[in-house]
């Protein structure tokens, strides 16, 4: 009888081992594992969102921001979702002005479906609804105009956006990172920046991380 018990024992030990080694290797080299864990399971246990961000698949491929900006806490949420544009990220805004943290970096509008002239006026306004929202719960918006996209078809589209989005800023006493000129001096992405002609590269990252945190030393945050 005890040797049995000795042998299912043993043989659950191994079991756990085996599922444990494999789980603790994903963890360590899956950024998606990763970011569940901290965005999921860890902050809102252990953390408050202080820093928030708000925007489509490029916001939400920056995965563990707080990491990336030297907040080695969990109080730095990413609300990023692939493929969202800026009418429907109004709900992301929304649910982040109810947390109420400090300051909400939000980036939107290569996702709009009419990138017209006219278009590029629909999408202000989305985009003033997500700011005007935040502001009213006492949460300061931060703007990141939107990125241009490798050999980008729609310039008048992003450059009108940027622009209305510059006026809005001065008008509220905004603070705005701009990356183009970092990330697309000639109005298209740079291909050392890109994965796909949209998506970002590790050293794109590194450099909108590092104007983040200069924004952040500005407000002594």
């Amino acid at each position: 009888m005890k040797q049995g018990v000795k042998s299912i024992f043993i043989i659950s030990l191994l079991m756990n081992v085996l599922i444990t080694i494999p789980a603790l290797i994903l963890l360590m080299y899956s950024s998606g594992i990763q970011y569940h864990l901290y965005q999921n399971i860890l902050a809102p246990k252990l953390g408050r969102p202080e820093i928030a961000f708000i925007g489509d698949s490029i916001t939400r491929d920056g995965g563990i921001w707080a990491f990336k900006i030297g907040e080695y806490n969990f109080n730095t949420w990413n609300f990023g979702h692939g493929g969202l544009t800026t009418r429907q990220l109004r709900l992301y805004g929304k649910r982040v002005a109810n947390l109420r943290p400090k300051v909400a970096f939000v980036m939107a509008g290569i996702n709009d479906e009419d990138k017209s002239l006219a278009g590029a006026h629909l999408s202000f306004g989305y985009y003033v609804e997500i700011l005007d929202k935040l502001q009213e719960f006492g949460v300061e918006p931060i703007i990141q105009l939107t990125l241009y996209r490798e050999e980008e078809q729609f310039v008048e589209f992003v450059e009108t956006l940027n622009n209305k989005l510059r006026e809005y800023a001065a008008e509220h006493n905004l603070s705005v990172i701009d990356l183009n000129p970092l990330l697309c001096p000639s109005q298209s992405l740079l291909p050392k920046y890109s994965r796909d002609g949209t998506h970002l590269t590790k050293a794109a990252y590194k450099i909108w991380s590092k104007e983040i945190r200069k924004t952040l030393n500005n407000k002594n945050l």
